[in-house]
């Protein structure tokens, strides 16, 4: 009888330390994959993140960045007064319209825009356009108005959706702002604040 009793209590003692050990893989299994995935992204720059973002990726270590062209624009916007600048990049000219109504004070804006291209082994197609505004966190009372050429975007053949993104450095994380289509050109993004944005499909 004694012997059944030690039997059955061995038998739930290791049924106990089994469980014990599933509950602990489990946990173990779980950090590590926590950490696998947040660990490159804290280590990644801003563009490498932006590949991440647009083309659904959780690695950037098998992506190249190259700034294909380049091109920065400066303005003296004064109150009351609409104004315009062009910009060319890769041959195609694009606009930035800034209403009559969008401050109050006279300020000086600059925008950089960068021509991205990610390079993954062999292919070099993915691409998109930055711009960084400054003064950065300068606010609009009428947002500005961006007119793109849709034919940098050839991304992706299989939608028509061209999207904004937003790049918050608190977060280091971009953030879709918007998306207009291919079919109805221009692409006319707004912006009623100075970032970093990126335009790609």
């Amino acid at each position: 009888m004694s012997e059944s009793i030690a039997r059955k209590t061995m038998k739930r003692a290791g049924s106990f330390f089994f469980a014990m050990i599933v509950v602990l893989s489990i946990l173990a299994l779980a950090v590590c994959s926590k950490d696998k995935t947040t660990e490159p992204v804290e280590q990644t720059t801003d563009n490498e993140l932006l590949y991440m973002e647009l083309f659904n990726s959780s690695d950037a270590d098998t992506i190249e960045v190259a700034i294909t062209d380049s091109t920065e624009i400066a303005l003296e916007i004064t109150p009351g007064l609409a104004d315009s600048a062009g910009f060319t990049l890769e041959g195609e000219y694009n606009y930035v319209l800034i209403p009559d109504s969008a401050i109050v004070d006279s300020t000086s804006i600059s925008i950089q825009f960068d021509r991205l291209r990610f390079v993954r082994g062999n292919d070099s197609t993915l691409s998109a356009l930055v711009f960084e505004c400054a003064p950065d966190g300068q606010v609009f009372s009428e947002s500005l108005i961006f007119d793109i050429y849709v034919g940098y975007f050839n991304n992706n053949t299989n939608s028509n959706a061209v999207k904004l993104y937003l790049f918050n450095p608190d977060s280091n994380r971009w953030r879709l702002e918007s998306v207009k289509q291919k079919n109805n050109p221009p692409l006319r993004f707004k912006i009623s604040h100075f970032s970093k944005y990126a335009i790609s499909d």
